[in-house]
């Protein structure tokens, strides 16, 4: 069965997965997610997709499908990913809680060190700080990030940056 054939959502389908903490995915072609129906506990998920090529297609989504796998591993803690081809404005704007809607809402830690961002990085800025939000918001708050290399950014995202750092937030290079 290839990377990206559909019969990995059957496979995934059939699976019961009470006791997987762990979950490692690894693409060599165009990454098909699975929507996890079973009741699970997996805290930690780590998707690597080797390809930078889409092969003729047009999705803006560096990992499509992420949205339903997130949605259905409510106990995330750690979220890896990674990835040859350059991580979009989409994949962040995925990982971003609102008031009706907390992706992942006890995720700790986020480790994109080996993506490289086709965005302005003050979003993921803004991003890392819904998420530090503090106690009265519906998510645990944000923890570690790794990322590849420093951001690149304006005086005002700078800043809330370094508010970030001094109040805690775990940022390794």
């Amino acid at each position: 069965m290839s990377g990206g054939s559909p019969e990995i959502r059957f496979m995934f389908s059939l699976l019961s997965m009470r006791n997987i903490v762990t979950l490692h995915l690894i693409y060599a072609g165009m990454p098909v997610l699975p929507h996890i129906k079973a009741r699970n506990t997996i805290t930690t998920l780590e998707i690597t997709r080797l390809s930078t090529t889409t092969g003729g297609s047009t999705d803006t989504y560096t990992f499509p499908g992420l949205t339903k796998l997130l949605n259905s591993v409510c106990h995330l803690q750690h979220l890896i990913l990674r990835s040859a081809r350059v991580l979009s404005l989409d994949n962040i704007s995925l990982l971003n809680p609102s008031p009706t809607n907390a992706p992942m809402p006890h995720l700790k830690t986020l480790d994109i060190r080996s993506c490289t961002f086709n965005f302005d990085h003050s979003i993921f800025v803004g991003m890392v700080n819904t998420r530090r939000g503090g106690s009265d918001t519906k998510w645990d708050q944000l923890e570690t990030v790794y990322l590849g290399s420093s951001l690149v950014l304006d005086d005002f995202a700078a800043g809330i940056w370094q508010d970030l750092v001094d109040d805690g937030l775990n940022v390794v290079y």
